[in-house]
């Protein structure tokens, strides 16, 4: 018997704060916060003050940084 796993058709538009995008790249926080000032990394949004990750945009990010075999 296999189980299904159900998503909700919003997960993928979920927000995180810049600890939680560090944590799921697996980055120091202030990483992030200097991409940010840079110009680079993954997109984000500003909400009033605060800054959010969509988990979308942080699996678009990995996907485009990818390497294959011996590829750059």
């Amino acid at each position: 018997m296999t189980e299904r796993v159900r998503t909700h058709p919003l997960d993928d538009q979920k927000l995180v704060n810049t600890e939680g995008a560090a944590n799921y790249l697996n980055l120091p926080s202030p990483t992030l916060i200097s991409w940010r000032h840079l110009r680079r990394g993954p997109p984000y949004v500003r909400l009033g003050r605060m800054i959010r990750y969509r988990l979308q945009d942080l699996q678009a990010f990995v996907e485009q940084g990818r390497q294959v075999g011996g590829q750059q």
